[in-house]
């Protein structure tokens, strides 16, 4: 089975299995110390034929707040690439061009003699901006210490600075 732990939800995720045919989704809630079941469709493949599975490998996407997972169908088909939004319950098919990027899996098993890698980026993190800096800053001193304003530029998202911020 595939398993991560999904930070962003405080939630550990299990998929699939070995050598059963389970194709839910398993999520585990560590503040209530209880697993619970998903039917979610759709979902990756689990079962390969009657007696073995897709061999389920999962990471969890802190930059995307998901939770990928490469599933092996077989020599010719090769490998599918899901991902799964613990906060929506809803699996999605990738379908990549190429898994050549940023996110690294190690996926061999025992019986193979060379490794297998997986790497694939799920999506090209935005790039941080930062807000302009602030203007008409002031700094007003007393014997009880100092008192800080400014005024916010027009850049500056919410929660980052502004003059409700000055102390």
């Amino acid at each position: 089975m595939g398993l991560a732990y999904d930070a962003g939800h405080d939630t550990l995720v299990m998929f699939g299995s070995q050598y059963l045919s389970d194709e839910r989704t398993w999520l585990y809630d560590l503040p209530t110390n209880r697993w619970e079941g998903h039917e979610l469709a759709p979902h990756p493949p689990a079962r390969k034929g009657t007696t073995y599975s897709t061999i389920p490998r999962m990471a969890y996407d802190s930059v995307n707040g998901v939770i990928l997972c490469v599933v092996w169908l077989d020599e010719q088909k090769g490998h599918e690439t899901w991902a799964l939004d613990v906060g929506t319950l809803q699996w999605t098919e990738l379908n990549p061009a190429a898994e050549h990027n940023v996110f690294v899996l190690e996926t061999s098993s025992a019986k193979t003699d060379t490794p297998e890698i997986w790497t694939f980026r799920y999506r090209i993190a935005p790039a941080a901006v930062a807000p302009a800096v602030p203007t008409e800053l002031q700094a007003i001193t007393s014997s009880a210490g100092c008192a800080l304003s400014w005024k916010a530029s027009a850049s500056a998202g919410v929660g980052e600075y502004s003059p409700d911020d000055s102390r």
